[in-house]
C-alpha cells in the first residue's frame, strides 16, 4: 500500500517547537504549558495572526521551528515498521513558513534524518492529496475530510485540537493502533 503520513501533530509538535523558540527568544512568558486544546492556541497567549506568522518565520528560519524537538510516540519506529512490511511511505506536509520555503525543506530533511525516519516520499503542500495514498493519518479535521472525499482510507488521530463531538470520523489514538490497522489492512 502507498501509507501516508502528516507530520505535525501526527509525528512532530509543532506547538512544542513554537514554544521553544518564543523562550529561546525571551518572549515565552506568556505562554500556557501542555498540549493546545485549539487550532490557534496562540491566540490563547493574547498573540495576532500575524505576531504569530511573524514568529514561526523567525523560528523557521532560526532552525528552531521545523529543526528541533522528539518526535511525537515513537512515530519513527511506527513509521519504520510500515515500510519493513513492504509499504511505501509518503509524507506529505503543510510547511510554509520562514523566508524561502528551502529553509522549511531543510529544517523538515535534518530533523527526519536525525531521528531516522525512514520513508519514500517528502512532498511539502497543504493539499494532503496531492500524491495518491491509499491510507493516510491526519490530525487536522479539514484535511481529514478532504482525504475521505477523495476516496482515501483515511484515520484521524485523536488530539485536544481537533474534538468533534458526534463525528463518525476514523479515529485512532496512537500512531502504534494506525500501524495495527496497516497490518490487518495487509492481510
Amino acid at each position: 500500500m502507498r501509507v501516508g503520513w502528516d507530520l505535525d501533530g501526527v509525528c512532530y509538535d509543532f506547538a512544542e517547537s513554537f514554544r521553544s523558540y518564543l523562550h529561546q527568544m525571551g518572549t515565552g512568558h506568556k505562554m500556557a504549558g501542555g498540549e493546545p486544546d485549539k487550532w490557534h492556541f496562540y491566540r490563547d497567549w493574547g498573540m495576532t495572526d500575524e505576531e504569530f506568522s511573524q514568529y514561526c518565520h523567525d523560528g523557521v528560519d532560526h532552525g528552531t521551528i521545523f529543526g528541533i524537538g522528539e518526535p511525537r510516540e515513537n512515530s519513527q519506529k511506527a513509521m519504520k515498521l510500515v515500510r519493513d512490511m513492504g509499504h511505501t511511505v509518503h509524507i506529505i506536509t503543510d510547511r510554509s513558513f520562514g523566508s524561502s520555503p528551502e529553509i522549511s525543506i531543510k529544517n523538515t530533511k535534518n530533523w527526519l534524518a536525525n531521528w531516522d525516519y525512514q520513508y519514500d516520499t517528502l512532498t511539502f503542500s497543504a493539499d494532503k492529496t496531492c500524491i495518491p495514498t491509499d491510507i493516510f493519518i491526519e490530525d487536522k479535521l479539514e484535511n481529514y475530510d478532504a482525504l475521505f472525499a477523495a476516496g482515501v482510507d483515511v484515520y484521524l488521530i485523536d488530539r485536544p485540537w481537533n474534538q468533534d463531538i458526534g463525528d463518525s470520523r476514523n479515529r485512532i489514538s496512537s500512531v502504534w493502533e494506525y500501524v495495527k490497522i496497516i497490518e490487518t489492512k495487509s492481510i
